[in-house]
């Protein structure tokens, strides 16, 4: 899967299985890598946020049939992920009630 930031997304999410994430970016006109050395553990929670300018190339396993997506309250098998998370994460930035950390009292921002 290929990303094109900046995206905007403040949601976060594991992954049962690794998956191999590659952001590219010219910075001040300089190409440079960041070398990182080990990448998150399985089932790790996590935010992949592509800032202005960049392009990210994610490669990931099939996960296993019995796996679940998570979002929110709700568990799905996730097939295609471009097509099945982005209603999800719509639905959770437009309902204010979704955002609400009963716990803390506070609202996260939609983006």
């Amino acid at each position: 899967m290929a990303v094109v930031g900046p995206n905007v997304r403040n949601d976060y999410h594991i992954n049962e299985t690794e998956e191999l994430s590659y952001q590219y970016k010219v910075d001040e006109g300089k190409l440079r890598d960041i070398c990182i050395k080990e990448g998150l553990l399985v089932n790790t929670p996590h935010n992949p946020v592509c800032f202005a300018n960049t392009v990210r190339i994610v490669m990931k396993h099939e996960q296993p049939a019995q796996s679940q997506g998570i979002l929110i309250d709700q568990a799905f098998h996730i097939t295609d992920l471009g097509t099945q998370l982005k209603p999800g994460i719509q639905r959770w930035q437009q309902n204010k009630e979704l955002r609400n950390c009963k716990e803390r009292g506070t609202v996260t921002p939609p983006k």
